[in-house]
């Protein structure tokens, strides 16, 4: 496991890399959380990478027309507990 200070730095140099591209004026982040225990669906415990790229797919038909294709950065990572997280950042 990355000590602190690794983490740390690589993730100045990611914020330094994104805030060299453009002027960054909107983002969104997508977090999803586990869903609740239902009867019959015992074995689906935590949404994974399936379950969020298709809510990427979905989010981007809606929103994307709107957007300049070229000029928009998504970043995707895990919360704490394992879920999938993706963040979305697009200049004004």
């Amino acid at each position: 496991m990355p000590n602190e200070k690794f983490q740390t730095d690589v993730k100045q140099a990611w914020g330094n890399w994104l805030t060299g591209l453009a002027e960054w004026e909107w983002f969104v982040t997508m977090t999803f959380r586990d869903p609740p225990h239902l009867p019959g669906r015992a074995t689906w415990t935590k949404p994974g990478w399936g379950y969020a790229k298709k809510a990427w797919r979905e989010f981007q038909a809606v929103t994307m027309p709107a957007v300049d294709r070229r000029r928009w950065v998504r970043s995707r990572c895990r919360n704490g507990v394992g879920c999938p997280i993706y963040t979305l950042w697009w200049p004004g």
